[in-house]
Parts: C-alpha cells; structure tokens; sequence
C-alpha cells in the first residue's frame, strides 16, 4: 500500500475505501467503545484512522500526527523516519 505524506493532514492515517475494507478484511481496523476506527500497534501506538476525503480519492495518506510518532526527517537530498518499523 502506497501513502502520499501530508503534513495538512491533521489524523493519523486517511485510507481509501479498498484500503479500509482490506484493512477490515485482515482484522487490522479496530473500533474503539464509542466508534472510532483505529489500527493497534502501530510502533507500539493506537493511530486513528480516517476515510479518505472524497477530493483526494483513491490514495491513502500518511498525516502529520503519524509522520511525527515515527519521527520524519527531512533532508536536502529526501526524508526518512527515526521510529524503525517494518510494516503497519
């Protein structure tokens, strides 16, 4: 799965529908007791999740609030994150 990072985004991750509903097929998206989605362990965190905004379909991104929790650097030549993980 492919993410457009943006740092406008203020949730965690925003998943296209195939996204969520691959997600939910995998037993990856949770609900919380009152109806938020979220994913467990991601780098050892609970990150929300969102459905991605109707003008921005079908991509999924990676939001600010994530890029943080896995420590984006960005550099002249690229980005990277210091938070090692090897898959959500």
């Amino acid at each position: 799965m492919s993410f457009v990072c943006d740092t406008g985004a203020p949730a965690d991750f925003y998943f296209s529908e195939l996204a969520l509903e691959n997600l939910t097929t995998g037993g990856r998206l949770k609900e919380d007791e009152i109806g938020n989605a979220h994913l467990d362990n991601i780098v050892g965190r609970k990150a929300a999740v969102r459905e991605i905004p109707y003008t921005h379909k079908p991509a999924n991104i990676l939001g600010l609030k994530m890029m943080l929790k896995l420590g984006c650097k960005l550099t002249e030549t690229g980005f990277g994150f210091s938070e090692p993980f090897e898959y959500f």
